[in-house]
């Protein structure tokens, strides 16, 4: 992974980000929660360090899952930045 840092602010990001727009909701088939905690646990395997999430995308139920994953995987992965939509 490949990484550059944030302005001024000396935090290293992944040039890649995670999307979280598909973990919450049922859009593109059935939303199978233990799914959603695989795909954040790959991208952070990958290096990923930086989530993309909004409280639209599965009416916040995303915001929720990403926090609760992060929360248990803390202790595997240093450094994480979740960056959030707002109007």
């Amino acid at each position: 992974m490949h990484y550059r840092v944030l302005g001024r602010t000396g935090i290293k990001v992944s040039e890649v980000s995670f999307g979280a727009w598909v973990i919450g909701t049922g859009m593109y088939g059935v939303h199978d929660r233990n799914h959603d905690m695989s795909l954040i646990r790959m991208a952070l395997d990958l290096g990923i360090n930086t989530f993309d999430t909004a409280d639209m995308y599965g009416d916040g139920l995303s915001e929720k899952i990403l926090g609760e994953a992060l929360r248990v995987m803390t202790l595997m992965y240093s450094q994480r930045l979740v960056m959030r939509l707002v109007k």
